[in-house]
């Protein structure tokens, strides 16, 4: 039976809410990790060697520290608050397609900063649907308006920021 894994440090020890950056987990034993959890959430393993793993920092669910778990043999080492989600900053909608179409259209809306819990409003109209791809993309179904409507797309996360395309969608 190998060593239970040791974590020493995470490097870097914060990042953005959006993920995407590579985390490296330094300590002893470590290739021996079956599995690894941050907030609760399974991460996939890039490598693994005795003394570091890395992986790529998933998208977070809010800003804030949170727990770091390693598992091994059926036993959990667990380092509280040893990472942290950065406040996402600059909340920015990207881009909006189509521009145009009928109620009941998917909107692909590209938001820097967008989290799955934000909240999206067209032409101040709750949506059918709203869901986050695997890239980030929020993927919003346009509720019912008159054709010829033109609105604005607002993108409001739960830490209050708030990001809008004026005139980004006619309805036809």
């Amino acid at each position: 039976m190998a060593d239970a894994p040791k974590l020493h440090r995470v490097l870097p020890s914060h990042g953005p809410l959006a993920g995407g950056v590579t985390i490296r987990v330094e300590g002893e034993n470590l290739a021996s990790v079956e599995r690894l959890l941050l907030a609760g959430r399974p991460v996939r393993i890039d490598g693994a060697s005795d003394r570091e793993i890395t992986f790529e920092l998933p998208r977070g669910k809010q800003a804030g520290l949170v727990d770091l778990t390693l598992e091994h043999q059926g036993r959990a080492t667990t380092r509280p608050r040893a990472f942290s989600y950065d406040a996402s900053q600059n909340l920015k909608i990207r881009s909006v397609s189509p521009r145009r179409g009928p109620s009941g259209t998917e909107l692909t809306v590209v938001a820097e900063g967008a989290v799955p819990e934000s909240r999206v409003s067209v032409g101040g109209a709750r949506p059918l649907s709203v869901s986050m791809s695997d890239d980030g993309a929020l993927l919003v179904m346009v509720p019912h308006a008159e054709p010829g409507r033109l609105v604005d797309i607002e993108v409001e996360n739960p830490d209050g920021q708030r990001a809008v395309a004026v005139r980004a969608f006619r309805y036809e």
